[in-house]
């Protein structure tokens, strides 16, 4: 009841504080503590799986063998090439000629590639050959040093990561040149890089010269408007005599994408079920960071059964994007432990990469479900303390240490009685294994929590001990919070004044102050050696009514006498004579309601000051 000595009404008008569904604790004020013990916990398990071998693109590919009719698109060769020069661009023979000609000049010849061919094939069948490749054959006078084979490439939009070309000795002679394969970037570039040498192996034949770039030469060949790549004479031979016939053939560029960065998948540890109802485990997910996530399966379950099974799966939207999937567990599950492998697969071609993460599954024996409100009752003990129960409800609140739960709107759990409470909490211990907007089935030991601090305090209904918890959905509408009134604030219940239990109707359930006039402001912590204070997100408030245009509300206070329902101490010095009559008792101010701004996981402290007026829909658990 209000005080009616020094009774003050507040107006609220300038001081307005609007939020929207913030999430918090709302009590019943006195100085009681919420539950603190133990109990359950979901751990989550991560696999990395081997990752697939890279693909690899041809960007650009040369074979030469239309060198009868000139050079192919973007190919120049050239005569005094330095460390600092292209060269000079010379004219090209575009008749076929054998590899023993000594006249100096960049020629057509048959490849060492053809079938068959060997440094005695004769000119004749190396002049007709299909197989080409593009060669030389320097001289005194003729590109000893500063031969070159140059390709220029606009290479925007690509990305090069490897060169390769077959290097050819065709004719060997006493002399010996070196060759060496650059790169140089820009129209007309003066600096080069060397990516390999090749030099005379003194027999006749093909060697091949791959070179796989680094990060550092593939952003500097790729996405450029002008690149040249060259195989150059940088030096000049050695050794006395003839040069030798030399050909360049199947010049390529190629593309290898980043490694497929691996599926890493997280699934529950573990999950239960009461048999012969379906269950779910909810939070099943994969991601990759340069792939697609398209696919999830119930690879195993092991021992072997019919009845699990992937629903819900959502494919990642691209690379790095996350895929969703819900594990359904039918009714039809005999009772027992079971091991499940989800696999997942991506959307790498031509062989996806899968990765398994494994879910154990406890299904337990049907039990008989009782409404929440049957264990609340209608007092403020539950008829049904220290037995162990089962019961349903959606997950709306959480804490760090459980989370509450209410009968879904139109249930048929609900008893539609407006004195008993449709809402509980479930204490876990730990950081509860559920998701606001889960619906569940829990089965544990009904409790009545009295902190040892504070003995004489009401009791919090709660489950607790040995908890079974089952999703029955992942994601269910929450039950609509009930509105606390003016009316229903100033309505004693039937357990007053001996329990200051005004709203123990909504002990656990959702509820909503549409407007709170706060009376004491938020607390929290000095330190006065590092001038520092600490929000508590902890406030007091009452609710407001309409007074005109603006709000007022009876602020309480703290009237004389013993609180109830604490106990009347004896008398004496001693304590050895009976408790004194007609001791004033104080009645609580049941009307008080305590904000608990931080009490759930990752909301912000509401720092507000005695005279502010927090509307449009406080809504918390009670």
């Amino acid at each position: 009841m209000h005080v009616v000595i020094n009774q003050m009404r507040w107006r609220y008008v300038a001081s307005v504080f609007v939020i929207g569904a913030a999430c918090g604790l709302l009590a019943v004020y006195g100085p009681w503590q919420w539950p603190l013990s133990a109990d359950t916990a979901a751990e989550r398990t991560r696999t990395i799986p081997t990752v697939l071998a890279t693909k690899t693109t041809t960007i650009y590919a040369e074979n030469f063998n239309g060198i009868g009719s000139g050079l192919p698109p973007g190919w120049t060769v050239r005569t005094d090439a330095t460390a600092a020069s292209l060269g000079t661009p010379v004219s090209f023979s575009t008749t076929p000629i054998d590899w023993g000609n000594v006249s100096g000049a960049f020629k057509n010849f048959a490849s060492a590639n053809n079938a068959g061919f060997n440094a005695s094939t004769p000119d004749t069948t190396q002049n007709s050959a299909q197989d080409r490749a593009l060669g030389i054959r320097q001289t005194g006078s003729f590109g000893d040093p500063g031969a070159a084979f140059t390709y220029q490439r606009n290479t925007t939009g690509e990305t090069i990561t490897a060169v390769s070309f077959n290097a050819q000795m065709l004719s060997v002679q006493p002399r010996s040149t070196t060759w060496t394969l650059q790169y140089g970037v820009g129209a007309n570039p003066t600096s080069f890089v060397t990516l390999a040498t090749y030099t005379d192996p003194g027999t006749w034949g093909n060697t091949n010269i791959s070179v796989t770039l680094s990060p550092t030469q593939s952003a500097e060949v790729s996405n450029q408007p002008s690149v040249f790549f060259r195989i150059v004479a940088l030096s000049a031979s050695s050794g006395s005599g003839n040069r030798d016939s030399f050909g360049i053939d199947n010049f390529t560029l190629t593309s290898s994408p980043p490694p497929t960065g691996p599926i890493v998948p997280s699934c529950p540890g573990t999950v239960a079920a009461f048999q012969g109802t379906t269950a779910v485990a909810c939070g099943l997910s994969a991601t990759s960071t340069s792939s697609i996530i398209n696919n999830a399966t119930v690879f195993s379950v092991t021992p072997p059964t019919t009845g699990f099974s992937i629903v819900g799966f959502v494919p990642a939207t691209g690379p790095g994007g996350t895929a969703t999937a819900t594990l359904q567990i039918a009714n039809t599950v005999p009772t027992g432990t079971y091991s499940v492998v989800v696999r997942w697969s991506n959307n790498d071609t031509p062989t996806p990469q899968t990765a398994d993460c494994t879910i154990t599954v406890n299904v337990v024996a049907t039990a008989t479900v009782t409404p929440i409100n049957q264990i609340q009752g209608t007092t403020n003990t539950s008829p049904l303390v220290s037995t162990v129960q089962t019961t349903e409800g959606v997950v709306y609140g959480l804490r760090s240490n459980g989370f509450f739960i209410q009968t879904p709107d139109g249930s048929a759990l609900d008893d539609g009685n407006p004195n008993t409470s449709e809402g509980l909490f479930v204490f876990t211990g730990s950081t509860p294994p559920v998701q606001i907007g889960n619906l569940v089935r829990v089965r544990g030991t009904v409790n009545e929590f009295v902190p040892a601090a504070d003995p004489q305090q009401p009791s919090v209904t709660q489950l607790s001990g040995s908890l079974t918890i089952a999703r029955l959905a992942c994601s269910v509408p929450l039950p609509a919070p009930t509105v606390i009134t003016p009316a229903i604030a100033s309505t004693p219940s039937p357990l007053e004044p001996t329990l200051p239990l005004r709203y123990e109707r909504f002990e656990g359930m959702r509820v909503a102050v549409q407007h709170l006039a706060v009376v004491s402001p938020t607390g929290g912590f000095i330190n006065e050696t590092n001038a520092t204070s600490t929000t508590n997100g902890r406030f007091f408030g009452v609710v407001a009514q309409v007074c005109g245009s603006g709000f007022c509300a009876d602020r309480p206070f703290r009237e004389p006498g013993i609180r109830f329902p604490d106990t009347v101490p004896n008398g004496g010095v001693t304590g050895t004579l009976p408790p004194p009559v007609n001791v004033p008792r104080w009645d609580a101010n049941p009307e008080l309601l305590r904000v608990d701004s931080t009490a759930q996981p990752n909301t912000t402290a509401l720092n507000v000051p005695s005279g502010t007026l927090i509307r449009v829909h406080l809504i918390r658990p009670l």
